[in-house]
């Protein structure tokens, strides 16, 4: 038997897929509820109803990427109708909350094909990941 410390468990568990791993979002709300659950005694309703709070809060964080990622991506694959060598040019927001690497694109034109290989909106190239507000625009 190997004695292995939680974290060193989670890291074996993630390795193995058995889990998946941790994430910023995941560190985030564990921050944001720690304290109020660690001063709560476990099952009162001070530690439910901030469990339950925080659990509601991060399920529609989630729900809207979700719905914003599959939106951007649904618009972009209508736009192209199967032809992939559809000239797209990226749209950016250029807000404050846009990332630079999402500005420096803004403006660029390239097949929806080539998009797929560059990296579209919300990929790895952005920072925002999936809350890229982004998106490939047809050239007609």
């Amino acid at each position: 038997m190997v004695d292995l410390s939680d974290l060193e468990l989670l890291d074996v568990l993630e390795q193995y897929g058995v889990i998946a791993p941790w994430n910023e979002q995941q560190q985030k709300a564990l921050d944001e509820i720690g304290p109020t659950l660690r001063n709560a005694a476990v099952g009162s309703d001070e530690f439910w109803n901030s469990l339950n709070s925080t659990v509601d809060i991060s399920s529609r964080r989630e729900l809207r990427r979700l719905t914003r990622r599959t939106s951007q991506q649904w618009s972009a694959l209508t736009a192209v109708d199967g032809n992939l060598n559809q000239e797209m040019a990226w749209i950016t927001i250029g807000d404050i909350a846009s990332c630079d690497p999402c500005n420096g694109r803004g403006g660029e034109e390239a097949s929806y094909a080539e998009w797929q290989i560059l990296g579209p909106p919300g990929a790895s190239v952005c920072l925002g990941g999936d809350d890229c507000r982004c998106e490939l625009v047809k050239i007609t």
